[in-house]
Order: structure tokens, then C-alpha cells, then sequence
């Protein structure tokens, strides 16, 4: 198992996995796997009810703890 093979579902799982990888690609990029976008389900990734989902973490995650978002 490789250090990329995670499913995010909650918003705490991608508050620890940014807390102890330093940071966190929100989409796809050259590191395959190493996004939000591909540990994430399809379905979650922007949330459909506008709660649930890592497009809409990224707020309170960035209000709540040193972090940025760019």
C-alpha cells in the first residue's frame, strides 16, 4: 500500500492528512494520487447538499487552523 491510498469522506480525515503531509493539492496534478480530488468518492467531492464534501471543508479547515487555500 502506498502512502496516497486513502479515502477521504469526513472533513477531520482531510484536516489530519494535511496536518501531516504539510499540505494537500485540491486537484489532480503530476504525483498521481497525491490530490483531494483522487482520495476523494466522485460523489463527495463537491457535495451535492452543499455541506458535504471537500469544496466545502476548505473554508472552515482554512478558519480553523494555520492553513492556506490557492
Amino acid at each position: 500500500m502506498d502512502r496516497f491510498s486513502i479515502i477521504i469522506e469526513k472533513q477531520s480525515q482531510l484536516e489530519s492528512i494535511i496536518k501531516q503531509l504539510g499540505f494537500m493539492p485540491f486537484f489532480k496534478n503530476t504525483i498521481e494520487g497525491f490530490s483531494i480530488e483522487e482520495m476523494t468518492p466522485p460523489e463527495l467531492l463537491f457535495g451535492d447538499d452543499m455541506e458535504n464534501g471537500p469544496w466545502q471543508w476548505k473554508g472552515p479547515i482554512i478558519s480553523n487552523w494555520q492553513s492556506a487555500y490557492g
